[in-house]
């Protein structure tokens, strides 16, 4: 039984060693144990005492930091040390089942210590990300980020004149961060209060960083003179100046918030901090790579050759369009689109716009697509007949509830039902219904016509097919009438 154990032990040991190859955990000396012991134990001093234990059977090594969120370390594993290795051979069969059980229980622990490295990575990044974004006042991931002109980037090229330039003014600023610049604090305030409209991941991080940290990072922005903090994403330069001195305000404030517990909701590594060249790649990464894809997508100019070959295209008065349904659709075309997709042409509205050559009405369309004074005073019966043949049809609430795709968000979902109790209600009432004596004279008038046509066609073959289509023309109007009733509203 104690040669088995023996057996399953060795067993053991060689899945430690293949698992710690697979993560490329090499075996080590007994010197440079001992020195990255004390190493590991000077690191993590300030999270708790570090306790050190050697296997009396095998000569592994086990580090325990009580306290610590990670729980035990992985097992590093040296030759047997003579102090170490019992005298004679372990005989009790319950002592060596018991150390056999541990080393299965701490290679559990070696794939959570490896799980756990992979994850302090990625929380870290999405941090420093939700940093970016509030210094961007981006608090949506779909929010594209702000295009940079030349006049923006001349002042700051010709101000600083070396990246430690960059270095030392960020750090003054930082010093003096108690500044009470009201620009900044409105700035906060405003990026708060954009908040509480938005379920996006992002705004509920946002959300949780004390307003304090918010106001250091906004406070540094205006120091420098920088109306907001916005990158050149599009310039393919991270190395301007321009872009330097965005990214040293980004790092050295994230670096300061989260020293001071700005992101502790999120669980994030804090010795990572003081690696700066792993947040510069995580920073150039998130900026200079997923943000310039967004920034491009949305881009209407073409990337290389003459912009002032580029066609622009002016929006022209539609007689009887609601102004409401151009500015909602003027407000969708400012959302960001698919990526990869082909960019469309810009849109302007002139100060002075032309009517338009297309003067066809839609088909199929809801009632508000047309201005309510268009469709009460100028439309006749027969032509609103039309389009509420198969039922009154609301497409959009209020103008104030459609300028923004915030807002759009809280109805465009809804059920029909709801939405017409909700807000379809009130765009109703601005238009008024054919009543029912306008549609009976309507289908009085549909009779005579057929009465004069079966006269002047009289003795023709084809009058009886006449006479059948008016009787079904009327026969319509009857069955629209008594749907006109319900929505019909007295005149004022």
């Amino acid at each position: 039984m104690v040669n088995c154990l023996k057996g399953s032990c060795l067993a053991v040991v060689q899945q430690l060693t293949f698992i710690r190859r697979v993560y490329h955990i090499a075996f080590l000396s007994p010197t440079s144990v001992c020195t990255q012991m004390e190493q590991r134990s000077r690191a993590t001093s300030k999270r708790g005492p570090m306790k050190w234990e050697a296997c009396k059977y095998c000569g592994a090594y086990l580090s325990i930091l009580w306290g610590s969120p990670n729980g035990p370390s992985p097992l590093l594993t040296i030759p047997p040390s003579p102090q170490l290795r019992p005298p004679t051979p372990p005989t009790h069969v319950v002592a060596l089942s018991h150390h056999i059980n541990r080393h299965q229980f701490n290679i559990c622990n070696m794939f959570r210590a490896a799980h756990i490295g992979v994850m302090a990575g990625t929380v870290f990044g999405l941090a420093l990300q939700v940093h970016c974004r509030a210094l961007w006042q981006l608090p949506s991931q779909t929010s594209v980020p702000l295009k940079v002109t030349l006049a923006d980037r001349a002042h700051y090229n010709s101000r600083f004149s070396s990246e430690s330039a960059i270095k030392s003014s960020v750090h003054t600023s930082l010093d003096a961060n108690s500044v009470d610049i009201n620009k900044a604090q409105y700035r906060v305030r405003q990026l708060l209060d954009s908040l509480s409209d938005l379920n996006s991941t992002t705004a509920n991080h946002i959300q949780r960083i004390d307003e304090s940290f918010l106001c250091l990072m906004f406070r540094t922005i205006s120091f420098f003179g920088l109306a907001c903090w916005a990158p050149d994403v599009l310039s393919q330069d991270p190395n301007s100046m321009y872009n330097l001195l965005h990214e040293h305000i980004a790092l050295v404030t994230f670096e300061q918030v989260a020293a001071g517990f700005g992101y502790s909701h999120l669980g994030i590594d804090l010795s990572l901090i003081c690696n700066f060249t792993l947040m510069r790649k995580l920073y150039c990464n998130f900026v200079y790579s997923y943000m310039h894809g967004i920034a491009k997508s949305e881009n209407d100019e073409v990337a290389e050759g003459d912009s002032g070959s580029q066609l622009t295209y002016h929006i022209n008065i539609k007689d009887g369009r609601s102004t409401k349904v151009k500015s909602f659709f003027r407000m969708l075309d400012s959302q960001p689109k698919r990526r990869n997709c082909r960019a469309e042409h810009t849109r302007e509205d002139p100060l002075t716009p032309l009517e338009s050559e297309l003067f066809a009405l839609p088909k199929f369309t809801p009632i508000d697509w047309f201005d309510p004074g268009y469709w009460n005073t100028t439309l006749t019966v027969h032509e609103c007949l039309d389009y509420i043949e198969h039922g009154v049809h609301i497409g959009l609430p209020l103008a104030e509830d459609c300028q923004t795709w915030e807002q759009c968000s809280l109805w465009k979902n809804l059920l029909v039902e709801e939405f017409m109790e909700t807000y379809g209600n009130a765009v109703l009432a601005l238009y008024k219904m054919p009543t029912a004596e306008e549609v009976e004279q309507l289908r009085q008038w549909g009779e005579e016509l057929e009465e004069l046509d079966l006269e002047a066609q009289l003795g023709d073959e084809g009058s009886g097919d006449e006479g059948s289509g008016g009787y079904e023309y009327n026969s319509m109007l009857m069955d629209m009438s008594a749907t006109i009733v319900l929505y019909s509203k007295p005149n004022k």
